[in-house]
């Protein structure tokens, strides 16, 4: 049994490193959050508002033990309109983000090499719709994607869509019943065929991360609480490391990060 998820030992158990570290070379005095990173993680996107308004940012580095250059609004995605929740493929070529433009919808960019610019982002009108939609997390294989959708009077929804290749459209997407019944903190993230999202007893006040393994298309077996990620203060917006040695996150408007001990 692995402490992490209870199955599946190839899975590490050494636990994270806490406090977390603050990453003083991107946190702003205003409202920093939703960090997604390409596998590689030399390339840092999330959203801030230091702009005077919601516009996506980003900043690389040479290696993961240097620092972070100093963010940079990505001027391909940004408009007038707000853009929050980026979330960047493993090979750091396809970025999906939310642009309010009236209700939030999901749009997506993508580029040749990790140099290009970004192409014009184009509304996904199969993820999108009257309501808002944001936080579109898309799985290792490019074939799963996972929205949050705010309904009218009703908490917040994790919404699942599937395609069978990497360039097709999305089917219609349908409601992930076994992972929000308990309520969901917007944003999640695909730990190969696990999904890690927030679930909240009594939002804002307790946030737990719980991972829950993909069991068909659309379905998924019982969330599990992940001790070792629940550090101390509130946290959402995760990212999480290909080999779960690295996590990411929002808590309080500033983003954090931390790793495993040796």
């Amino acid at each position: 049994m692995d402490a992490l998820f209870g199955v599946d030992a190839s899975f590490p158990t050494r636990p994270f490193i806490t406090p977390p570290v603050a990453m003083t070379d991107l946190n702003y005095a205003g409202e920093d959050d939703d960090p997604t990173l390409p596998d590689d993680q030399l390339e840092i996107y999330f959203t801030s508002n230091r702009s005077g308004a919601g516009d996506i940012y980003r900043s690389v580095r040479p290696s993961t033990t240097a620092g972070w250059s100093v963010p940079v609004a990505v001027t391909e995605l940004t408009t007038a309109a707000i853009e929050l929740t980026p979330e960047i493929s493993a090979d750091g070529l396809t970025l999906y983000f939310a642009r309010d433009t009236g209700t939030l919808d999901i749009h997506v960019s993508t580029r040749a090499t990790r140099t290009s610019p970004w192409s014009p982002p184009t509304l996904v009108s199969e993820l999108s719709t009257a309501l808002n939609d944001d936080s579109a997390v898309i799985s290792p294989d490019g074939l799963v994607i996972l929205v949050t959708r705010y309904e009218t009077s009703a908490p917040a929804s994790l919404w699942i869509a599937t395609r069978p290749t990497p360039t097709s459209s999305w089917g219609a997407p349908v409601r992930a019943t076994d992972l929000d019944a308990a309520g969901v903190e917007p944003n999640q993230a695909w730990l190969g065929e696990r999904v890690v999202f927030y679930t909240a007893n009594a939002l804002p006040v307790s946030q737990e991360p719980r991972a829950a393994l993909r069991t068909g298309p659309t379905s998924f077996g019982p969330p599990t609480p992940i001790l070792e990620l629940d550090l101390p203060g509130p946290q959402s917006d995760p990212w999480l490391s290909s080999d779960l040695g690295t996590i990411y996150f929002e808590s309080e408007d500033d983003l954090y990060m931390t790793t495993r001990a040796p």
